[in-house]
Order: structure tokens, then C-alpha cells, then sequence
């Protein structure tokens, strides 16, 4: 068997055993978003 270099251990966050996926809500205000304009060389 070769090596890993991921360590088990528990995940950060964790759900719940029969819980349900969280509802997302995607109605933000105006003020949490912005334009921006970046240039690559």
C-alpha cells in the first residue's frame, strides 16, 4: 500500500446523521456585491 499525505480524522464540518441539506437563500442586498474590472498582463 503506498502513502498519503491526507490525515483521517473527523471533517471540520459535519452533518447530521438524517438531517436535510440546508435551504440556500440567494436573495442578497444590493450592498453585499460589487463590480469590479481587473486587468492581466
Amino acid at each position: 500500500m503506498g502513502t498519503t499525505s491526507c490525515q483521517l480524522k473527523e471533517p471540520f464540518v459535519k452533518l447530521q446523521e438524517n438531517g436535510s441539506a440546508s435551504i440556500l437563500n440567494y436573495s442578497l442586498p444590493q450592498n453585499t456585491s460589487y463590480n469590479a474590472t481587473a486587468f492581466i498582463k
